[in-house]
């Protein structure tokens, strides 16, 4: 086989996907409209955030932000932590600081409370999925 057939090959599943993604795509946003299953919902502190979200973020799952630097990835996680502790004070909240930026001294100031806190940073992606992992099957937010 030449390498103009290989090429073809590999690019065959890329244009199927491109032929059928903006109905993929509507499918997704539509089942996203709809209310998610989970009652306990926990505030942004956002109210158009909250009502995108459903009424929040769901209470015992991994959530990830991600975004540009200094575009406030860590004020959000911190301010839904500490709302999450103000909700739910006897359970636990964990943030993975995979960019090794987060001050405890700015966490308290946002209303974040040492007490049942956990603050993780893992030096690579596996060990940061193992803790995510890990987090999940016991009691954490």
């Amino acid at each position: 086989m030449d390498s103009k057939q290989q090429a073809e090959d590999m690019c065959a599943p890329i244009s199927t996907w491109k032929s059928h993604s903006q109905n993929l795509c509507l499918s997704c946003f539509e089942k996203f409209k709809q209310p998610c299953a989970c009652s306990e919902r926990i505030s942004t502190g956002c109210l158009t955030l909250d009502s995108v979200l459903g009424g929040g973020i769901a209470r015992g799952r991994v959530v990830e932000i991600f975004g540009p630097e200094s575009c406030g990835k860590t004020s959000l996680a911190v301010c839904i932590m500490a709302e999450a502790q103000k909700q739910f004070p006897n359970d636990n909240v964990v943030l993975m600081d995979l960019e090794s930026s987060f001050d405890i001294n700015y966490g308290m100031r946002l209303g974040l409370q040492k007490k049942n806190c956990y603050i993780g940073a893992p030096n690579s992606g596996d060990q940061a999925l193992k803790v995510c992992i890990d987090c999940h099957s016991c009691p954490v937010m």
